[in-house]
């Protein structure tokens, strides 16, 4: 097939008008970025998740703690036929109970955290007892085992942000993603609050903006699984349990509140097929070709 160079030209533009897709560890931001679990397939086994950021924070099984009782987390398994809305085709399972459960520590060096960008694309498979209880993933730490009940900032499975004290924004999101619909949560903290959007039809939705100022997040320890539901008393609840499975196929944090445009092309990365799109400098190599064949 011959291309003229008007046509790859057009192309040049056409590329350059799309939305921008921007790798997690791009230069531009890597400084910040301190966990990146992706592609379970060839990363999970043996209950520990590689972290791809090039920090070694990878996610491994809790173990036994003291939540009101000895508890021992268990491993999830891993998913190959996963539904997702980042293009990831495998995750991790969460199964239906308390008791499965990763932690990444101290991705941040524990010394805590005054801003954080979080990305994570997962999809409830199945929910059961109160479903706004479960927490697929969070930073700050299990409900159970920390001093300040307050200190934890993590994602429930409504586009909500919550904290262990209480949710984020009070009735100023959205309404639930009903289970099975791959979704793609975001979240960022800073001074102003949290800004968070949500992505389930491949187009990121605003949920809230600067809500929630009173926030505390004294660790950067980020957990997955059900993080209140079940082991510990639960504000309002008591002892309710959440038996909810989950799968997550992506997790993505950084311990600064990135750009609006950075989120939205990281968003992009994330909902392409993880394959850069030609560049300029591609499709000028190829009108280069095109150049020389008309010219033989």
């Amino acid at each position: 097939m011959r291309y003229s160079l008007t046509t790859l030209l057009l192309a040049i533009g056409s590329s350059a008008a799309t939305a921008a897709s921007l790798a997690p560890n791009d230069l531009s931001i890597s400084a910040s970025l301190g966990l990146w679990l992706t592609n379970a397939a060839n990363n999970y086994a043996g209950g520990t998740w590689s972290d791809s950021s090039g920090n070694g924070n990878d996610a491994t099984t809790l173990g036994t703690v003291n939540v009101n009782a000895p508890v021992t987390y268990n491993s999830p398994s891993l998913d190959l036929a996963t539904a997702s809305a980042d293009h990831n085709t495998s995750s991790v399972a969460f199964a239906g109970n308390t008791d499965d459960m990763l932690v990444a520590n101290d991705i941040f060096g524990g010394a805590g955290v005054n801003e954080l960008t979080v990305f994570v694309a997962y999809h409830l498979t199945t929910a059961a007892g109160n479903p706004n209880l479960t927490r697929p993933a969070g930073i700050g730490s299990v409900a159970g085992t920390q001093s300040n009940p307050g200190d934890h900032f993590n994602l429930a499975n409504d586009p909500s942000v919550r904290k262990d004290n209480g949710q984020i924004g009070s009735g100023s999101y959205s309404g639930s993603v009903t289970a099975g619909t791959p979704l793609i949560r975001i979240a960022r903290m800073d001074a102003g609050g949290i800004d968070e959007w949500f992505n389930s039809n491949l187009t990121m939705n605003s949920v809230l903006s600067n809500a929630g100022a009173q926030f505390t997040t004294s660790s950067d320890d980020f957990f997955m699984g059900d993080l209140r539901g079940g082991s510990t008393a639960v504000p309002g609840f008591g002892t309710a349990t959440s038996l909810s499975e989950f799968n997550i196929s992506q997790v993505i944090v950084y311990n600064s509140a990135l750009t609006d445009q950075q989120i939205s092309d990281i968003n992009e990365f994330m909902v392409s097929e993880n394959v850069p799109e030609p560049g300029s400098t591609v499709l000028l190599g190829l009108a280069s070709l095109g150049i020389l064949r008309r010219r033989r």
